[in-house]
């Protein structure tokens, strides 16, 4: 769990309110998520990030969302890999390699790169 409090701290400290959710994870929740730009500027989603074990050198390889109606169909679209979620029914797994953009905590801020995937959805 060491993984989880780390993830929630730093999610925080970039100004995220989090919530944690164990079924299917650990997970970090945010609700409320304002997407800033793309297509879907302006939408409010829920995300969630799944606290891998060997975080913060990794990052798990997919954003889970939630929004009604959704932001993308089900199925592989070329960019993301769009599946059922381990968070439940309302949610969908966007498979996307965000550990290789995410350089072992080197790249960019977890902010950023949720922006990032937000963006190019």
């Amino acid at each position: 769990m060491e993984a989880l409090a780390r993830l929630e701290s730093d999610l925080k400290a970039q100004g995220h309110t989090t919530e944690t959710a164990l079924a299917g994870g650990p997970f970090i929740l945010l609700r409320g998520f304002t997407v800033c730009s793309g297509r879907h500027e302006g939408r409010v989603v829920d995300l969630g990030l799944q606290a891998v074990p060997s975080y913060p050198h990794n990052l798990s390889a997919a954003v889970h969302v939630r929004a009604d109606p959704p932001l993308r169909e089900k199925g592989n679209t070329g960019d993301f890999n769009v599946i059922d979620s381990a968070l439940g029914p309302d949610w969908q797994y966007w498979s996307f390699n965000l550990d290789a953009v995410w350089q072992g905590g080197l790249g960019p801020s977890l902010t950023a790169l949720i922006n990032g995937v937000m963006h190019n959805a």
